[in-house]
C-alpha cells in the first residue's frame, strides 16, 4: 500500500505545480524587463511602450497601450498586421478580430475600471511549452511606480489565444524591430542576446 500512497502524493504534487507555473507565465507583473521602448519610438506625445520581459527564462513581447485615443492606435496596428500577413492568415485574423473586441471593451468600459484614469490595454506575445500565445486584456497601471509599468491585468476583458509557434515567433520579432526601429536581423539578435541558454 504504501508505494501507491507515495505515487498518490507524487501525482497530486505534479498537478499543484502545473497551475503554479501556468499563473506565474501568464501574470505581467512577473518577470525581468531586458529592453523597452516608447510608442511611438521617440515621440513625445506617448502612447504607450513595448517591452522584452525574461519571464521565468521565457521571453514574453509586452505592449501596453494608455493612449486617450486607444482607437487611433488600434488602427495603427491592425494596418501594421495587415502589412504583415495575408489577408486569409487564420493566426492573424484572430488576432485581430480579438484585438478589436479587447479595445471596444476597454474604450466602453465605465471610468474607473481597475482604480486607473488611464484607459489601458495589454498585449502579450509568448511561447510556452511548445506553444504559441497571445493574450490581450484591459489592465491597471500602477502610475506611482517610478519605472512606471506596474501591470496588473483586469479580469475581464481578457482573450487568451493558442495560436501557431511560428506566427507567435515571427510577430515578437516584427514588433520589436518595429517598435525599437531596427531591422528584422536586429530584432533577432536582440531576442537571440536574452534567450536563457540551456
Amino acid at each position: 500500500m504504501r508505494p501507491l500512497k507515495n505515487l498518490s502524493l507524487i501525482l497530486i504534487a505534479l498537478l499543484l505545480a502545473t497551475p503554479g507555473a501556468a499563473d506565474n507565465m501568464f501574470d505581467p507583473s512577473n518577470g525581468t524587463i531586458v529592453e523597452r521602448s516608447t510608442v511611438p519610438p521617440g515621440e513625445k506625445r506617448i502612447q504607450g511602450e513595448v517591452r522584452l520581459v525574461d519571464r521565468d527564462g521565457h521571453l514574453v513581447v509586452q505592449t501596453v497601450l494608455y493612449s486617450k485615443v486607444l482607437k487611433r492606435v488600434l488602427g495603427s496596428i491592425v494596418e501594421k498586421e495587415e502589412g504583415n500577413w495575408p489577408a486569409a492568415h487564420d493566426d492573424s485574423i484572430a488576432y485581430r478580430n480579438s484585438l478589436n473586441e479587447t479595445v471596444t471593451m476597454v474604450v466602453d468600459a465605465p471610468r474607473g475600471v481597475g482604480n486607473s484614469r488611464q484607459r489601458a490595454v495589454l498585449i502579450e506575445f509568448f511561447v510556452w511549452n511548445e506553444k504559441g500565445f497571445v493574450v490581450l486584456s484591459g489592465a491597471s497601471i500602477d502610475e506611482r511606480s517610478d519605472e512606471f509599468l506596474r501591470v496588473r491585468r483586469l479580469a475581464a476583458p481578457t482573450n487568451t489565444l493558442e495560436l501557431n509557434v511560428d506566427y507567435v515567433q515571427e510577430n515578437m520579432a516584427l514588433i520589436l524591430a518595429d517598435s525599437f526601429e531596427l531591422s528584422r536581423e536586429a530584432a533577432d539578435a536582440m531576442i537571440e542576446r536574452h534567450r536563457r541558454k540551456p
